[in-house]
């Protein structure tokens, strides 16, 4: 065997490992490769026109037993409040396992008591004026990664609510936290 063909098998399992790092520091890489922007939006889709407004945090409130009570959730911004629970069985926990949530439909609620702290009415100002929600349901489809600056990981995916008998469709990204 030449001294070359010796020397490139020896070096065989260092280059598969350097492979293998290299692999997975990309795989680990928050989307666009930089950190993840925790600034939050809702946009909707309204009489044909787009509007966004921003959102400050989806907060989610833990419970010690989920199995009796749900974890609440309330997703706010400038001008938006949407309350509801999550699904009998889904509980992000203290974990903060947000796969538990992802591509999973969840209500939106007219009303409803996230944390604890009393009833909160689910309503979105719109360009036209404040507008009661009359239910909906959002789909998270893709995390982003997790908040650079602190606690809490970032959510994208659709939504959908229902306001004075008219459906409105948009998409949301927001920084999903949690309290308990």
């Amino acid at each position: 065997m030449s001294r070359l063909q010796n020397c490139s098998i020896s070096f065989l399992p260092l280059l598969c490992i350097i492979s293998l790092a290299l692999f997975f520091i990309g795989c680990n890489k928050p989307q666009g490769g930089g950190p993840v922007s925790t600034e939050g939006k809702l946009s909707l889709s309204v009489a044909g026109r787009e509007e966004t407004i921003p959102l400050e945090a989806m907060e989610i409130f833990l419970v010690g037993d989920e199995s009796e009570i749900p974890e609440t959730f309330a997703i706010r911004g400038k001008g938006v409040d949407l309350v509801g629970s999550f699904p009998e069985g889904v509980s992000v926990g203290y974990e903060e396992d947000w796969t538990k949530i992802l591509n999973r439909s969840i209500t939106i609620d007219a009303r409803s008591n996230p944390g604890g702290d009393g009833e909160t009415d689910s309503h979105i100002t719109l360009q036209s004026g404040d507008a009661k929600v009359d239910y909906g349901s959002f789909v998270a489809e893709k995390l982003l990664g997790h908040n650079p600056n602190g606690a809490g990981s970032v959510l994208e995916g659709k939504i959908t609510v229902h306001i004075k008998g008219k459906t409105v469709e948009g998409r949301f990204r927001v920084l999903a936290k949690t309290w308990g």
